[in-house]
């Protein structure tokens, strides 16, 4: 009787464990579901002003309290690519111009730069300069003066020159051993006819490089400077006279400069689609890269196309690239793809890094994942959770990131009223436009693979 009283009351205080376990587990899940509430979207507050100064175009300023000043001053110079007859110039005349331009010599302007906690970039994207400053207000003027001395008096020192070719030299030769850049070059080759700017060699250009002149320099430095295609565009603590004066400076040290570099049709007909080429390279990563025609500059698709490749292929930990490729097999070490639509002639294009013997399984796994993409579409989710974590960040955070999204806006053709309205060319977009761009633009039919590093049948030797 005893030991039967024991069963009853252990099974009683077990159950009723059992029940507690079992309820507490019913209000742990209550208390940690939830649903996620649907994003309001609200307009990027960035009020853009309008001045008329010294140059052709107004300049664009935003008014801000903050203690930094940054400004970019764009020479648009792309037209028909001028330089691309004589690769590897452009590069040269900008990476000496703070080595050796301007009044000082290079040590003694760097030390001007640390002094007044000073920063002026020289670049150039596919020949349009892009010229940029970023400084203490209290400091604007000396870095204004310090600009001046670089746009006007470019003494590109011989030596400087040489310096500057060799370190160009160098980087191309050490490219032909990076699979990247080799199966870009083939890419590029494959993509576009005899006689466009974007077809290149490395063999080509370092010969070119090689045989330049101080002549040449000065030439080159002649043009890119022309204030007649210069576009401004400053944020910070100043107010219109200040910039009216600046811009008069600016203008005054290029007055001289000018180029007769002519516009050209955007549009190019791609020459290859549906092809596969393997660059043979001894190097123990290899690298796959792919291609598609895309949207044309300044078309009002590319907001769809832009959105439908963060779906595919955004970099980050939630495109559908990503997923397949890196989180359930393992077959890369990373994979990304972008809409490079600011080009003259877009494409949608994609790279991934693997191992060699991985290069085919990739290949037909990226086929097979914009072929699912192509014929069925995004989904609802996908576009809420893009438009949610893509466009719901606050770009004011400082003056470099509001000059950067004003700049972005003012390169996209967006009216300078409609800056802070700028998302909602993504957020507005339906479900049905999205996926009228996949099916317009993501055609698998039309992809072109170059893949470069060990063959299979050498990484199994």
């Amino acid at each position: 009787m005893k030991n039967k009283l024991l069963r009853i009351l252990f099974l009683t205080l077990f159950g009723c464990a059992g029940f507690y376990l079992f309820k507490s587990w019913d209000i742990f899940r209550e208390k940690t579901s939830f649903e996620v509430e649907k994003f309001q979207f609200s307009p990027t507050e960035v009020n853009v002003e309008e001045v008329k100064t010294s140059f052709k175009e107004p300049v664009w300023f935003v008014k801000t309290d903050t203690s930094m000043v940054c400004f970019t001053i764009k020479f648009k110079n792309e037209g028909n690519r001028s330089f691309y007859k004589t690769p590897g110039l452009l590069d040269v005349v900008l990476s000496t111009l703070i080595e050796g331009s301007g009044s000082r010599d290079g040590i003694e302007f760097k030390k001007i730069l640390n002094e007044k906690a000073t920063s002026i970039s020289v670049t150039n994207d596919n020949d349009d300069i892009l010229v940029t400053v970023s400084c203490l207000a209290k400091y604007f003027d000396v870095a204004v003066e310090l600009l001046c001395d670089i746009l006007s008096k470019a003494h590109l020192k011989k030596e400087k020159l040489e310096i500057s070719k060799q370190g160009l030299c160098t980087s191309i030769r050490q490219s032909q051993f990076n699979t990247g850049a080799v199966a870009a070059q083939r890419m590029n080759n494959l993509l576009y006819p005899e006689g466009h700017p974007y077809r290149y060699q490395h063999d080509n250009t370092l010969k070119m490089v090689q045989t330049y002149t101080k002549k040449d320099a000065d030439k080159c430095y002649a043009q890119i400077f022309d204030p007649n295609n210069a576009c401004m565009t400053i944020v910070g603590n100043l107010d219109k006279t200040q910039i009216i004066e600046t811009c008069k400076k600016i203008h005054e040290s290029i007055s001289q400069k000018k180029n007769d570099f002519k516009n050209v049709k955007q549009e190019t007909k791609l020459r290859k689609s549906g092809v596969s080429v393997h660059v043979p390279l001894d190097n123990p990563q290899s690298t796959v890269l792919f291609s598609l025609p895309g949207v044309l500059k300044l078309s009002d698709e590319r907001y769809a196309v832009r959105i439908a490749n963060m779906i595919l292929g955004m970099v980050g930990f939630n495109s559908r690239l990503w997923k397949a490729l890196r989180d359930e097999d393992g077959s890369v070490y990373g994979v990304v793809s972008s809409t490079n639509d600011e080009d003259m002639q877009a494409t949608i294009s994609g790279s991934a890094r693997t191992r060699p013997g991985n290069t085919k399984q990739v290949i037909d796994k990226i086929k097979k994942i914009i072929a699912v993409f192509f014929e069925k579409g995004i989904t609802q989710e996908e576009l809420d959770v893009i438009k949610t974590t893509a466009f719901s960040h606050d770009i004011a955070g400082s003056t470099d990131s509001v000059l950067a999204f004003v700049l972005n806006c003012r390169d996209g053709n967006i009216p300078r009223d409609q800056v802070s309205r700028a998302y909602y060319r993504y957020y507005d977009l339906s479900f049905e436009k999205v996926n009228a761009a996949v099916k317009k633009y993501f055609d698998p039919s039309k992809l072109i693979f170059v893949s470069c590093g060990k063959s299979v049948k050498e990484t199994k030797k």
